[in-house]
């Protein structure tokens, strides 16, 4: 009966333990995550990054207002986003040829499409 008893209460710490160890598994992968979104963070706001974002928005901003010079004085936002999305890609793919700006703009739109995988979330830089 003593025996029993023992295994028994055996059996509920190891049991208890295990829950620690899960949870203490759980813990770790959320402090790694939590340490790749800051080094991601800190990545972004790095002055490369700080440049290209100011590139591809002042490259997305001509391209919207080429768009709109381009079309009617009629047209709908989706229409305009949609001229514009045209000629962002040809701008930014012809902008790609002997210079060092194409890496940075590649890794801006690389972050910015990988960032809601990494997080889980969409959230747009």
């Amino acid at each position: 009966m003593v025996v029993a008893v023992a295994a028994a209460i055996g059996v509920v710490f190891g049991l208890l333990q295990l829950g620690r160890i899960a949870q203490e598994n759980a813990n770790q992968g959320n402090i790694a995550r939590a340490e790749l979104m800051l080094e991601i963070d800190e990545r972004f706001e790095g002055s490369e990054m700080r440049h290209s974002r100011l590139a591809i928005r002042t490259l997305r901003n001509h391209c919207e207002k080429k768009a709109r010079t381009v079309l009617r004085a009629g047209a709908n936002d989706e229409e305009v986003m949609e001229r514009s999305a045209t000629l962002f890609q040809r701008k930014f793919q012809g902008s790609t040829k002997d210079s060092r700006q194409p890496i940075i703009l590649r890794q801006t739109v690389s972050w910015s499409t990988s960032r809601p995988i990494v997080t889980g979330r969409t959230i747009l830089p």
